[in-house]
């Protein structure tokens, strides 16, 4: 824990020493008296549970890369001849693979060739293998863009891609490499949107998985409401009101 600290501490002082501000000692260990928890209060908030009244939901603070109009227009080309226009997606963001063309030949030669798949590169850097027409690779790109060509999403459960793939309202298989991704994978199966899959067989069980996900018309309703609560949030504002209401609390205890 002292590691722990230390590095956060300083990663937040030069972040601090940058913006022309104090220096802060135990960010890390010592929370400040109002701490801001950006996820939905509805969705992440465990019931009955006793929580400081120091922390504050706010909902989704979101940022997405700039999108590009092409994309769209090359996305559509490869999934117009697919039933409603959208296809699996998979991107396992900063994960990172020893033999990442060992894990894509593994699913390549699981992966029906009949049934087409968007993979995004990401830091595992997955190989485009040029014989496989039906998945097709993408490099850095916005989610929030790339998911709408979703009929579902497979990712690793990072706090971001979870975000945004609940925010894209399509169901949902999670496989979670490391850290808190188990967490959030059993938070979206708590949720009803879709369920984990380990990491050691994805290649092979992930077509038969996608059948059993988009199959069961509970799971795509729900992400469709959860999709739906969250684009009615206001993240940003709620966090400016509650930053607003601390500072008038301590101008008056002065």
């Amino acid at each position: 824990n002292a590691v722990v600290d230390r590095t956060i501490n300083a990663s937040i002082a030069d972040a601090l020493r940058a913006a022309g501000l104090p220096k802060v000692r135990n960010f890390f260990s010592k929370p400040a008296e109002r701490v801001l928890v950006t996820v939905p209060e509805k969705y992440f908030r465990v019931p009955d549970a006793e929580i400081d009244a120091r922390f504050r939901y706010v909902g989704y603070l979101r940022w997405q890369s700039q999108e590009n109009p092409a994309l769209d227009d090359e996305l559509r080309e490869f999934t117009a001849d697919v039933p409603g226009g959208r296809v699996p997606v998979l991107t396992f963001g900063s994960m990172v693979y020893e033999n990442s063309g060992a894990w894509m030949e593994r699913f390549i030669r699981a992966w029906p060739r009949d049934r087409k798949i968007i993979v995004q590169r990401g830091w595992a850097d997955f190989p485009q293998f040029g014989e496989a027409a039906h998945v097709k690779i993408l490099g850095k790109v916005s989610h929030d863009q790339l998911f709408q060509h979703a009929s579902a999403i497979i990712h690793h459960g990072g706090a971001g891609t979870t975000a945004s793939a609940l925010h894209a309202g399509v169901p949902q298989i999670v496989v979670p490499h490391i850290g808190d991704q188990n967490f959030f994978g059993s938070e979206v199966e708590r949720f009803g949107c879709g369920f984990r899959l380990k990491k050691n067989v994805w290649p092979e069980q992930l077509h038969h998985a996608l059948d059993r996900l988009l199959a069961d018309p509970v799971r795509v309703a729900r992400a469709a409401a959860v999709r739906q609560d969250l684009l009615a949030e206001d993240g940003p504002a709620r966090a400016v009101a509650e930053l607003e209401r601390y500072v008038a609390e301590h101008r008056r205890s002065a």
